[in-house]
């Protein structure tokens, strides 16, 4: 499963760095964000993604961001149980 957030930026073919220069959001915030270390996803985020013109629901977003980090939990969690075993 592909981050959500990542998802919609590659949708608009720009790399992080020209997506948060020219639509105003911080590299930091974006790549906690990349990262899954962000409990949900900003509004200078979903800001920055509108601004470059994605369309999408924030609310779903949200939720997929949120699903996304469970699975990538989980993927973590079972890998480690399996290289113990």
């Amino acid at each position: 499963m592909i981050n959500p957030v990542k998802k919609l930026r590659m949708a608009t073919g720009l790399s992080v760095m020209a997506l948060v220069t020219l639509h105003g959001c911080s590299y930091e915030t974006w790549y906690k964000v990349e990262a899954g270390y962000s409990t949900r996803v900003p509004k200078s985020v979903v800001a920055a993604l509108k601004n470059a013109g994605v369309q999408f629901d924030e609310i779903q977003l949200q939720k997929d961001y949120k699903a996304w980090q469970l699975a990538k939990a989980k993927a973590e969690v079972a890998q480690k149980k399996n290289a113990a075993c």
